[in-house]
């Protein structure tokens, strides 16, 4: 469902010339970036891991309950 509507705001925006306008040119710009969720381009190079605990108390603990 989600799709044929992104796809019917691409065919209402699409664009075959340069635009001229900032209007017309955010209109291209989501254009491309509708296609370019629909065909699925996106794939992320490599997980980032999350950063390790730091060693020592946190700050304002002095390790003492």
């Amino acid at each position: 469902m989600a799709a044929g509507q992104l796809m019917q705001i691409r065919s209402s925006y699409g664009f075959e010339h340069t635009p001229n306008s900032p209007e017309q040119a955010h209109r291209a710009l989501l254009t491309a970036d509708i296609t370019r969720f629909l065909e699925g381009e996106y794939t992320p190079e490599q997980r980032i891991a999350p950063p390790g605990i730091p060693p020592g108390a946190p700050i304002g603990d002095d390790g003492e309950f």
